[in-house]
């Protein structure tokens, strides 16, 4: 433990523990998302886009369904330049999705986005997984979350050449309101 550790402790965004940006407990508690196309967001195989829904297949593993209190937390440290919330949650998910081998066969870059503060994000999160470039066969895009869907699809359509496969790591959903009836 460094000495900033001792003057300026981490505490759990949810439970306001001690010790830990986000204890394992609070972290257990936080939904995992179903598998389902990233642009209609109705159920799919595999985490996969329809083909309905976009011409170029891919997948986009989504981590988390997350609260708006939480969302508004994260947010704060990010703008204050604390990211290791999001890296340690990064972490479990890529842990979760066992997708240790897809990184190491994989071009990995951050999500673009419209916002400053986004990218510089997306681009840490990217950052803390690349390896090196050489001779990958397969793209990982990462983010945050999907903030701009457009956006997101020129970006796939600007990186994707066949056989490659293109998958996309998000960290965040927030909850799919209630449907009214």
């Amino acid at each position: 433990m460094n000495i900033f550790d001792y003057i300026f402790p981490k505490y759990c965004l949810i439970c306001s523990r001690i010790g830990k940006d986000i204890c394992d407990n609070c972290l257990k508690g936080i939904p995992h998302t179903l598998p389902s196309c990233c642009i209609c967001k109705k159920l799919s195989n595999g985490y996969f886009t329809h083909k309905s829904c976009f011409e170029i297949p891919f997948q986009c593993f989504t981590g988390l369904y997350i609260s708006n209190s939480l969302k508004l937390e994260l947010e704060r440290k990010s703008n204050l330049g604390i990211y290791s919330t999001h890296t340690y949650i990064l972490d479990r998910i890529i842990e979760h999705f066992s997708l240790n081998s897809t990184l190491n066969r994989s071009n990995i870059y951050p999500i673009e986005s419209d916002k400053k503060e986004v990218r510089v994000l997306n681009n840490i999160l990217a950052t803390r997984l690349k390896v090196s470039f050489k001779n990958k066969r397969d793209i990982l895009l990462i983010g945050a979350s999907i903030e701009n869907k457009e956006l997101l699809l020129q970006q796939v359509k600007g990186l994707y050449t066949e056989p490659f496969n293109l998958r996309i790591l998000v960290l965040f959903e927030e909850p799919i309101p209630p449907q009214s009836e």
